[in-house]
């Protein structure tokens, strides 16, 4: 009770300063994590059937230079770049030839995607639909989505299973799934891989069904899209191929990692 009566007695006056203080608290805190937040190294890799691949740019967290990024069609890109985060997001911008204030501009920019702070490494895929550039976060972390994993990626509006191996896995409309290695391979160290949806009430469609090797130096991730005028949705793959480094005493001739579609 004493303690309500303190309180009772703070003026208006007061209460406004605190409430100022506050707000101006509040908007230091965010001005400063807007410049101080941390890079993110970024890879990349596009996912557009019809028009194949796209140039534009970011900026290195290092240099504070714009660099070019071509997004090549299910292709990660090889290198990953520190970049900057503004506003808790990463930006891709069209024009490098305007002034610094004008190039996060809304008209600049292509897209941009949140990455929290928590991610230090990222995976970017960007999924063209119609004339628009869809981004996708995948925490790009060894301990969350190491060689030997795959995800999937449902951008239809039913849901989509895999099986793989022993897994079977289900991604509802919109959602990422992760995929855990699969261990139950036969002579050629392959299995299984199919995926299928349900259409309706009727018995599920399959989409695609084929054998595929696995191994801890490669990670898939998957797309199920729909096209334009399609029936059912399509499955994608992008692959990412990791070459063991040589010895050290070598190391000059080290080769860089291998990434391909199926």
């Amino acid at each position: 009770m004493k303690f309500k009566l303190k309180m009772m007695r703070i003026t208006k006056s007061r209460i406004q300063t605190l409430y100022l203080l506050a707000a101006l608290l509040s908007l230091c805190t965010l001005s400063h994590g807007a410049e101080e937040a941390p890079p993110v190294q970024i890879r990349y890799c596009l996912f557009d059937p019809l028009r194949g691949n796209h140039e534009l740019f970011l900026m290195n967290a290092k240099t504070d230079a714009l660099v070019p990024v071509m997004l090549a069609d299910r292709s990660l890109s090889r290198e990953a770049i520190p970049v900057k985060r503004f506003q808790g997001r990463v930006h891709f911008l069209r024009n490098d030839k305007l002034e610094k204030e004008e190039l996060f501009k809304p008209d600049n920019v292509a897209f941009s995607v949140a990455v929290p702070d928590s991610v230090t490494q990222a995976a970017i895929v960007i999924i063209a639909s119609g004339d628009r550039l869809y981004p996708v976060l995948l925490d790009d972390s060894p301990g969350i989505f190491p060689f030997g994993h795959s995800r999937l990626i449902n951008t239809t509006t039913v849901a989509v299973g895999v099986r793989a191996g022993e897994h079977k896995i289900a991604a509802l409309p919109g959602k990422i799934v992760p995929i855990p290695p699969v261990r139950q391979l036969n002579e050629y160290q392959q299995a299984k891989v199919s995926f299928e949806c349900q259409m309706g009430e009727s018995e599920p469609v399959v989409l695609s069904r084929k054998p595929l090797p696995f191994n801890d130096n490669k990670r898939r991730i998957w797309i199920a899209y729909v096209t334009k005028g399609a029936k059912r949705p399509v499955i994608a793959t992008i692959v990412d191929s990791w070459s063991p480094p040589p010895p050290e005493h070598s190391t000059s001739n080290k080769k860089p990692a291998v990434r391909t579609a199926e």
